[in-house]
């Protein structure tokens, strides 16, 4: 049994409707700041909806400390954990809605590909048409997902044991992080505990853990691009002219949110 072209068509349209509110609320979410204050109110760090530390004070009794450096990667560390968590309960209670309606389209599409196959969600051509290799995509693309979501996996595994680091401009602060992105490391130069003042010294540390955070991200956007995509995955811009486009460019959109949820 085929699916008819009406259900395809009520589908497609539930997935770009529920897409843009899935945009919208991550924007708002990502709008936010989050305030965390650590050791008594003597280091106070500032989140924003990036995860980037955009404000870290350090009072006069803070920089004395001669644990400054680990006390500043355990606030910077709760901070971060604490923004991450507040982003998802607000994402989460603005999604739940859109979210579960999503699911409920894709498992309406699995049925869909179970009754008739993938090939069946496009128009019927001769054998080699350009719609019949579209279904062919499609159903291979969702044949191999869990084989991709596990080597995905691995790769997470492998890269959360790397290390990225950053530096401040005057190189006054480094700071480190791990592949998973937490922090592991603050180190402060002599120098600049001696001669920066202590709004200084917070201004050039988060610099330093946000340059940290950048080549982490750097390194995991490279490594993505790097895995590409195979050559039965090309040309899918090509499928648009045909009358199921608007299905397929939502499957596109669908594949890439799960790379990008690989790390």
């Amino acid at each position: 049994m085929y699916p008819d072209q009406e259900s395809v068509e009520r589908i497609t349209a539930e997935f770009e409707q529920r897409q843009r509110r899935i945009d919208t609320a991550t924007a708002d979410a990502r709008a936010g700041r989050t305030v965390h204050e650590a050791e008594g109110g003597n280091i106070r760090v500032t989140v924003d909806g990036r995860f980037r530390v955009a404000d870290l004070y350090l009072s006069a009794y803070a920089v004395r400390d001669p644990d400054l450096g680990q006390l500043i990667v355990t606030a910077v560390r709760d901070a971060i954990e604490t923004a991450e968590g507040e982003f998802r309960r607000t994402l989460l209670g603005e999604l739940d809605p859109a979210t579960s309606g999503l699911l409920q389209s894709l498992e309406d599409l699995g049925r869909m590909l179970q009754d008739g196959g993938a090939a069946s969600l496009f128009p019927r051509t001769p054998v080699g048409g350009a719609t019949t290799a579209a279904g062919a995509r499609l159903e291979k693309v969702l044949n191999e997902l869990p084989d991709r979501m596990a080597q995905a996996q691995e790769r997470a595994g492998e890269f959360a044991t790397r290390h990225f680091t950053g530096e401040a401009a005057d190189q006054s602060v480094q700071a480190t992080v791990d592949g998973a992105g937490r922090l592991t490391e603050v180190l402060l130069s002599a120098a600049a505990t001696r001669r920066l003042d202590n709004f200084t010294l917070g201004e050039r540390t988060a610099e330093a853990v946000n340059a940290a955070l950048d080549a982490l991200d750097t390194a995991r956007a490279a490594l993505l691009s790097a895995d590409g995509d195979e050559p039965d995955l090309q040309g899918a811009e090509e499928l648009f002219a045909y009358r199921m486009d608007q299905l397929q460019l939502r499957l596109d959109a669908i594949e890439s949110s799960l790379r990008g949820m690989e790390f």
